[in-house]
């Protein structure tokens, strides 16, 4: 039990020769009451050591963490700890065994669990009678599952369904309720129970209804995005994002240069409105017709504002209409605010009738694929109520629209078109008071309707274009798309960025790393932004350690400590940078005691690898090289050398000369040149040992 914000609890097993292995639970709801949790060996994974991988043999200590997801203070209690070893599965397990609280002839409960989805289990009761039916399975032993689907005989499922797990059939522990408004037609209910285990599984409900299967479902749809991914492939192409299929997704971030809120926006039409929440996402149903998205579309096109402005859109075209979707973020007294035009237009030689829809949808336009901080895919969708103007999600108006739902329906002429107008907060407001003047800034401007948009569309294209002005590119004709995607890209650079902090991208991406940042920087220098550029550096410059380390990126909860070593050259080489761009020298007399303890920071990493133990054979590759590091994705759970690290040394320390060459200070230039002189030729000297030892 705990008290405090959602953070990660790490519980992690130690072997005493400095290999661990862990299970980490993120985002915690930390629960007031004592509550157990199971860790099987399976969930238990390698996560670092000497060892580099396979399974614990020697346990010697347990430890347990709780690290910053959102930060905070707050405290834990763990009690009754226990290690307790488990029976292995059997090779084949047995068959399961279905019996009723009635049956009607000719469809016994065993159709229920017979794998064939064309027959049934139907109880006794005639269709106008309401009682209280039970189908109870026995697995044959005790199983672990991750989830169970009931498939309703007819597509018709009753109002309320009850599900109980047992391991005795004697005591019953409730699982999962589903309380409906009254009987509906689907085909199918589908409950994720994370790593349940059991023997009886018992379905009650009332009414009439039939179950033409029960499907005791593997442990990893206990996932979220596991079950959907399950889901979207038992389910015709369209019904769910196509990240769930494992279909690459393409989605563009929409925002403004001075706002921090941004929103997702895919090629298939979805929009996310804000970090990690539901996405809204648009069908068209013809006259008798079945729902038509995406994966209907005939041809979908990807535009810009001017071609070239940060304001996307989507035209997608089907066989009978087109469907243009154009989000535009905005600021309006003091509000972040999301709007978006949906114009339908009648493609066909006669009159068009139907419905446009919008579907308000657990799932991020980040697909499940992104992992980097937080996971994309599925999003809390916990509480939604439709009121007379749109929709509200957990008291905050989560959508707005130009008109009610009423007037969506359509009967359009030939090549005439249908407009709607959506709006919603790009942030979650912390107050009523504050969500009251959202409410009221969204309606005022939504009441203008499609010549409100249209105003709001000119206000931020002349805004870009002042953002992007002092880029002035002189190409032939033949290249306009390539003056295009560099006006967009430099928006998209400003559209990321936080303030004063360059971030290479939204979501899993919404930090600023240095390498990214001096990457962008010299970019930004040569697209007319020196600037930005120059804020950046000296916004970045004050995390650095008092020991000359340079993090290798902050975010808000500070500076992050993990050894990256590419960090230092890379300050180091912005700096330089930008001072041989617009020869600013204060800013450079202002940075260079930062540069100067890089420099400090890269030998003294240098120098921890020219010891006596790599004068060895096996170790003589390493010899005056930067120590391991976790520079790259690919080896963070396992430090290596890495000559990405010393490549951006050797630059840090090569701009780092000509920086105190440049400001006067000789006798430092002459220490950093033969400090740079000996480790390139270290540097040479290990590639050419590598060369011949591989």
């Amino acid at each position: 039990r705990g008290e405090g914000p959602p953070n990660s609890l790490e519980v992690k097993l130690l072997d005493g020769q400095g290999n661990v292995w862990w299970r980490v639970f993120r985002e915690v709801a930390w629960p007031r009451e004592l509550r157990g949790e199971r860790i099987k060996k399976r969930q238990v994974s390698f996560a670092w050591g000497p060892l580099g991988g396979g399974e614990i043999t020697d346990l010697a200590a347990i430890e347990f963490a709780v690290t910053a997801g959102r930060g905070g203070r707050g405290w834990i209690e763990i009690s009754n700890l226990s290690i307790v070893a488990r029976p292995l599965p059997p090779a084949s397990w047995p068959a399961v065994i279905a019996r009723a609280s009635s049956e009607a002839a000719g469809h016994a409960a065993e159709l229920a669990v017979d794998g064939a989805n064309e027959t049934a289990w139907w109880p006794s009761v005639r269709t106008d009678r309401v009682g209280k039916e039970e189908l109870v399975l026995d697995l044959g032993a005790s199983r672990e599952f991750g989830g169970i689907s009931l498939r309703w005989a007819e597509g018709k499922a009753p109002a309320r369904v009850a599900l109980e797990l047992s391991e005795d059939g004697e005591r019953w522990e409730a699982a999962r309720t589903i309380q409906r408004a009254g009987p509906k037609t689907m085909d199918a209910d589908h409950w994720r129970l994370p790593d349940s285990e059991a023997r009886f599984v018992r379905v009650s409900f009332e009414g009439a209804a039939g179950i033409s299967e029960v499907v005791l479902r593997p442990l990893v749809f206990g996932e979220p995005n596991e079950m959907f991914a399950a889901l979207a492939h038992e389910t015709p192409r369209g019904a769910y994002p196509r990240g769930f299929r494992g279909e690459p997704s393409t989605w563009t971030v929409v925002g403004s240069e001075d706002d921090s809120y941004e929103a997702l926006f895919s090629l298939d039409g979805a929009l996310e409105a804000r970090d990690g929440g539901f996405s809204i996402e648009p069908f068209v149903v013809l006259e008798d017709g079945e729902p038509l998205g995406w994966a209907n579309a005939l041809v979908v096109e990807p535009l810009l504002a001017e071609n070239q402005l940060p304001i996307p859109r989507i035209v997608r075209t089907h066989r009978n209409f087109s469907l243009s979707i154009e989000p535009l973020a905005t600021k309006l007294e003091g509000h972040s605010l999301l709007f978006a035009r949906y114009r339908l237009t009648n493609r066909t030689r006669h009159r068009l009738r139907g419905q446009l829809q919008f579907a308000a949808r657990p799932f991020q336009v980040n697909p499940p694929q992104q992992f980097l901080n937080r996971t994309g895919g599925v999003a809390p969708l916990s509480s939604l109520a439709c009121s007379p103007s749109g929709l509200d999600l957990e008291a905050t108006p989560a959508v707005r629209l130009s008109s009610l739902p009423s007037h969506w329906s359509f009967d359009l002429a030939p090549n005439r078109s249908f407009e709607l107008v959506l709006g919603s907060p790009l942030a979650t407001e912390p107050d009523s008071r504050a969500t009251k003047t959202i409410e009221q800034t969204l309606s005022r401007q939504l009441a203008l309707g499609n010549t409100g948009f249209s105003r709001l569309l000119a206000t931020e294209q002349r805004r870009w274009r002042r953002a992007l002005g002092p880029l002035d590119l002189d190409l032939p004709p033949e290249a306009a798309d390539l003056e295009h995607a560099i006006r967009a890209s430099l928006g998209w650079i400003l559209v990321h960025r936080d303030g004063v902090a360059l971030q290479p991208g939204s979501r899993a991406y919404a930090r600023s790393w240095i390498r990214d940042g001096a990457l962008t920087g010299v970019a930004l220098l040569r697209l007319g932004r020196a600037d930005v550029a120059r804020d950046f550096a000296t916004w970045f410059a004050q995390f650095q350690y008092p020991d000359g380390k340079v993090p290798c990126c902050v975010d808000a909860r500070g500076a992050d400590p993990v050894p990256e070593h590419d960090s230092h050259g890379e300050l180091i080489h912005l700096v330089a940078e930008i001072f041989r761009f617009d020869h600013d020298r204060a800013f450079a007399e202002r940075l260079f005691p930062n540069v100067s303890r890089a420099v400090d920071a890269i030998e003294r990493l240098r120098q921890s690898r020219r010891t006596e133990a790599e004068k060895t054979p096996e170790r003589s590759s390493f010899w005056g090289l930067l120590p391991e590091s976790i520079s790259h994705e690919g080896y963070s759970a396992r430090p290596v050398h890495s000559y990405w690290d010393d490549v951006w040394a050797f630059r840090g320390l090569d701009d780092a000369v000509e920086l105190a060459s440049a400001l006067g200070h000789a006798d430092l230039a002459n220490s950093w040149r033969a400090r740079r002189e000996e480790f390139r030729e270290e540097l040479l000297a290990s590639i050419d040992r590598v060369r011949t030892q591989r």
